[in-house]
């Protein structure tokens, strides 16, 4: 994975990180760790600090300009729910009108992205109504953040999904 930080361009492989700059005519690279690594591409988000999130082998990490920090101490225990195989296919956004970095993952053997990990800077919770393939949020002053997927829950049992293009948590105008 590949994602633009203030210092740099932040490069990942499965199992580790790297921060590239400029440095004079060239570049330079500075290895960051090389046990941490990104397991799912799409599941990279800038939040409005600065701090790039991403999903790691064994949970979600941040870097704040200076080091990587392991985020998701309380959700260590709900990993083991993780689909390992399906880790590849998570997609993630940062909400600008909630303030929140949401990441969707498979759980349980799904063959989808079948529950969201929410952080609010403060800590985690969950959300299962919504099934992500693909999420993103607009960059104009709506700041819309847009899934492609379906919707389940109450409103929407799994029996009558509704498969499409959602805009998440506005109300119409």
């Amino acid at each position: 994975g590949l994602c633009r930080a203030e210092q740099g361009l932040l490069v990942f492989t499965r199992t580790s990180t790297f921060l590239v700059t400029s440095a004079g005519d060239g570049f330079a690279s500075t290895v960051l760790s090389a046990q941490i690594g990104c397991e799912g591409p799409s599941s990279i988000a800038t939040l409005a600090n600065g701090h790039v999130v991403w999903l790691g082998s064994d949970g979600f990490y941040a870097y704040d300009g200076t080091q990587i920090s392991y985020l998701s101490q309380d959700l260590r225990e709900f990993f083991k729910q993780i689909t390992r195989s399906r880790m590849k296919q998570a997609v993630a956004a940062y909400d600008v009108a909630s303030q929140e970095y949401r990441c969707w993952v498979s759980i349980n053997g799904s063959k989808r992205n079948n529950m969201c990990l929410i952080y609010d800077n403060t800590g985690w919770r969950k959300r299962t109504d919504v099934r992500a393939d693909s999420v993103c949020t607009t960059s104009d002053h709506r700041e819309y953040m847009i899934i492609a997927g379906d919707l389940t829950g109450d409103d929407f049992p799994a029996t009558d999904a509704r498969r499409g293009v959602y805009v998440l948590d506005r109300g119409h105008n």
